[in-house]
């Protein structure tokens, strides 16, 4: 009975049965804690009612569910054969909203199409891993022996020009180019995003084989651009970057006396709020709908709702959902360890390691082991696009194992295919020859069912005896 249960979930979904199941246990679980911790921002914006954030989430939900099914459906090959216009669109995309974007807290972050308000960042996140596939499995028999960064040595430069420049040009522009790109993009914005594209992107370059002499490198240039890009934005007064400074001082160096600025009061505030919410869960949590600290958390639905989940749910929930994103990302290795082509390795990698690290970015923050970054929870935390983009990633990542269960099935046909070719060759050499129906002597034809039998002109063969005693 087990067995014809799963055969049947494999029909309909396609993919990890285990994967799909966590995903929908934490959408169901994202519509219970998104109405518990709006429900009184809810009645105090409509008037006394409490269930128009509630209705909201399960339209979204219900709409990443249907969009990570149709993702699903899709040949991974496709992301391979076109990865690169997709990044070229969303990399306009991100340049158009940048100059005529929605402007939310001071910053253009947001694009509203057609009465959908979504972050480019987003699709932007997703196209990067593409193409960065692209580039790593199209050089795996090289890649150990090839320099990804030409010298930064001036007088190197001056010696070699040709040879840094052909390594310019080769290397380091079709992999290290839209990395660059898109952090540069990202980063005028929203700086937490930026480091998360870049660290998953550099996990990536190292399981892809990169000489760590060249990895070391390319984190130094990383880390010199950052700091040389907040740097110009905070001299010139241009976006977020008193905020992300005022965070980070904060963090390693709290304002015990008050005497701070009033971003820095206002962190502090967020970090107190989240500390006083986790320890009033404690280990078995208030109970659904009786928090207390939902007034006074900022953003509990989204930027803290792994606090505000350990207060409704307790400690051992909490390590519950930490443990289900680690399984996440374990059902991940599972899918493409099943792969010889390098391909959909790095793209399961790629997609599953975003989630993961905004995920344990997200904890961390929660429990302010973190400075406050602002990233929400994937798939619990309240946001349309948010799980949207998310739930395409999925997708993705269903849809290579999707195509992975496809191809077994296939080689499985295959090899039984073989077994019945070398049957019947062997029962060629013994008898060549059948009797048909009207007693006349046929030749046996090399005809094959996927059934242990195969037939020719009505007359059905089983077993080699069959044909022995018919012949």
């Amino acid at each position: 009975m087990a067995s014809i249960f799963k055969d049947r979930l494999l029909r309909i979904s396609g993919g990890d049965i285990a994967l799909w199941s966590i995903l929908i246990f934490l959408m169901l679980f994202s519509i219970v804690v998104v109405f518990s911790s709006t429900g009184s921002l809810a009645y105090d914006k409509n008037n006394g009612e409490t269930t128009s954030y509630l209705i909201e989430q399960v339209i979204y939900v219900g709409i990443s569910v249907l969009a990570m099914y149709i993702v699903h459906l899709i040949d991974y090959r496709f992301y391979r054969r076109y990865g690169m216009k997709i990044f070229y669109f969303t990399l306009a995309l991100m340049v158009y909203t940048l100059i005529f974007g929605d402007e939310i807290n001071g910053e253009k972050r947001w694009l509203s199409v057609m009465g959908v308000t979504f972050q480019p960042s987003d699709p932007l996140k997703i196209s990067l891993i593409i193409v960065l596939s692209v580039q790593l499995s199209s050089r795996q028999k090289m890649i150990e022996n090839i320099r990804l960064v030409p010298s930064l040595n001036y007088f190197n430069w001056k010696k070699f020009p040709v040879r840094n420049l052909n390594i310019f040009i080769k290397n380091t522009l079709p992999i290290i180019g839209p990395i660059a790109i898109a952090a540069f993009l990202v980063v005028l914005t929203n700086l937490s995003t930026a480091l998360i594209m870049c660290i998953t992107s550099f996990i990536m370059l190292f399981i892809g084989r990169v000489r760590i002499k060249e990895l070391a490198k390319l984190i130094f240039c990383t880390l010199v651009a950052f700091a040389f890009i907040v740097l110009i934005l905070k001299t010139f007064g241009v976006g977020r970057a008193d905020t992300w400074t005022s965070r980070v001082v904060t963090f390693f160096q709290p304002d015990t006396d008050g005497s701070g600025s009033q971003e820095n009061s206002a962190v502090k505030f967020q970090q107190e709020q989240a500390k006083i919410t986790i320890a009033s869960g404690w280990l078995m949590g208030k109970g659904p709908g009786q928090s207390t600290q939902r007034s006074n958390l900022p953003h509990p639905y989204s930027d803290y709702a792994y606090a505000f989940v350990i207060e409704e749910y307790g400690l051992i929930v909490g390590a519950l959902i930490l443990f289900a994103y680690l399984w996440i990302f374990y059902r991940a290795i599972s899918i493409f360890m099943r792969s010889d082509h390098s391909f959909p390795i790095f793209l399961v990698l790629g997609l599953s390691l975003l989630i993961t690290i905004q995920a344990l970015t997200h904890i961390g923050v929660s429990v302010t082991a973190f400075p406050v970054t602002g990233q929400p929870l994937p798939i619990i935390s309240k946001g349309g696009s948010s799980l949207l983009f998310t739930s395409i990633m999925f997708g993705i990542i269903l849809g290579v194992s999707r195509q992975f269960n496809i191809q077994s099935k296939a080689k499985d046909r295959e090899d039984k295919r073989k077994i019945l070719l070398d049957d019947w060759q062997q029962i060629l050499v013994e008898e060549d020859m059948g009797v048909d129906e009207d007693g006349k002597d046929v030749v046996i034809a090399k005809l094959f069912t996927e059934e242990d039998e195969f037939q020719y002109k009505g007359v059905i063969w089983k077993e080699r005896e069959d044909v022995k005693d018919n012949s």
